[in-house]
């Protein structure tokens, strides 16, 4: 028996710190279109191309324009029944959570921080990743073991 989870990664925004910007609600920046996309988990995105927008003015940059990293796991379970009699029966059962051990990471670090002269920011951890998927809820490999006697 076994059940594979197979899932994109889930889209983000791309966000900065601005007290002076706070006039036109969450603080997206503009975008040039070019982005150093690395997609690894010490740097999956990073600051390049983002610059912050004119006062009072929205950032062109489109909503959840991003994507995660994407999702694999494979759950498993093997069964096997012994008969000893009419009456008497033996169950042996193996479960495993993440068969593979997938590590599943989760989004990215989405915030800019705040802006610099130069059209800079000053978050050294955006675009890094710092927990694994489901804000480290996922499970890792998990294995159960259980011997089941009815008579």
């Amino acid at each position: 028996n076994s059940n594979t989870t197979w899932q994109s990664g889930f889209h983000f925004n791309v966000e900065y710190n601005g007290g002076a910007d706070r006039d036109t609600g969450h603080n997206r920046p503009n975008f040039s279109g070019q982005a150093d996309y690395p997609g690894t988990q010490a740097q999956f995105i990073a600051a390049t191309g983002f610059t912050r927008p004119g006062i009072g003015t929205f950032g062109d940059l489109p909503r959840n324009f991003f994507t995660g990293p994407g999702y694999y796991r494979t759950d498993a379970s093997l069964l096997k029944k012994f008969r000893f009699s009419e009456t008497m029966n033996l169950e042996f059962r193996l479960e495993v959570v993440n068969l593979f051990n997938t590590v599943n990471l989760g989004n990215p670090d989405t915030n800019l921080g705040n802006p610099l002269p130069g059209n800079r920011f000053d978050n050294a951890n955006f675009g890094k990743i710092n927990s694994t998927a489901f804000f480290g809820n996922d499970l890792q490999r998990n294995l159960q073991f259980a011997f089941r006697f009815t008579f």
